[in-house]
Formats: C-alpha cells, structure tokens, sequence
C-alpha cells in the first residue's frame, strides 16, 4: 500500500499535474524542530492517557470521539481556510466524529462481535469506535480529494502540444 501510495502520487504528479502547472518547489521551512518536539510530546501524552485508561478499564469511546474533533480542527485550520468548499468537510468529520461518540455502547459491540481482528488489549468498545472513526476520516479525505482533483481537471487544460 505504501509503495501505490507513493508510486502513484509520484506518476500523477509526472503525468497529469508537472504538465498542466509547471513543477513547484515550496519553500523550505524555518524549522522542523519545533512541530517534531510537538508531536512527540503530545504523543507520549495521549499514549500515557490511554495505556492508563485501559488499566483503569475506563470508557475510550471518547477518546476516538475527541480524536476526530481535532483531526476537523486540524482540516479546517490547514486545508478549509484556502477552499472555502472544504469547510463543508471539516463540519462533516467533525460530525462524524461526535455521532461516533454518541453511539451506545451494544452498537459498538455489535459492530466487531467476535471478530478475530480485535486486539486482546484493548477493549471491544473503544477499538470498534477508532475504527469507525477512521473508516469515517478516510472516505470523507478520499472523496475531498477526488473532488479536488476533478475541480484541478476541469480548471486547467493539458499542454499544448509543442510545434517543430
């Protein structure tokens, strides 16, 4: 999957994006410490915040829940600000996210039953909802990016071609 996801964007952007635009390089950031430190710290955090949850046997439903809202106020402050279509799906996976949350607790076991996929350490409830919430995440990303590409499409013409 990693090498499609790689090989492929690589063709697209070779085939049908270079041609149409013209190559880009962006610029290099200031840094790449800060947001890494960042990351790593609020990593070890949430990591702590579940491996101590799951030893109190405590409710992670709103975990995954929680995980969501940020995921659509990360969407919206990067990509929703510049396409205004986008708000659209940060409100969608923001939604998604807190119906998730809402769900009983029998539809989230009912969703995995006794499915062999479900890690022993971690518990029915709190995996079936990280899955859904994920499941949710990754088809509205897929269908806003399909929509972006076809926009991308139909806005810029290929090449013409070159005269001897």
């Amino acid at each position: 999957m990693c090498a499609v996801i790689h090989y492929g964007t690589r063709a697209i952007k070779q085939r049908i994006t270079f041609p149409r635009t013209g190559y880009v390089e962006y610029r290099k950031r200031d840094t790449v410490w800060l947001p890494m430190i960042l990351g790593a710290c609020v990593s070890a955090m949430v990591a702590a915040a579940v491996s101590i949850g799951m030893r109190s046997h405590w409710n992670l439903t709103s975990v995954a829940s929680l995980t969501g809202v940020l995921f659509a106020v990360s969407y919206a402050w990067r990509i929703a600000r510049s396409v205004q279509w986008k708000w659209i799906v940060a409100v969608l996976l923001a939604a998604s996210s807190l119906v998730v949350g809402l769900l009983p607790a029998s539809a989230l076991d009912a969703l995995i039953g006794d499915s062999l996929v479900t890690p022993s350490h971690m518990p029915t409830q709190a995996f079936a909802a990280v899955w859904l919430c994920m499941t949710a995440y990754g088809v509205l990303t897929l269908i806003s990016g399909s929509i972006s590409f076809w926009l991308y499409l139909r806005r810029t013409q290929p090449p013409a071609p070159e005269g001897e």
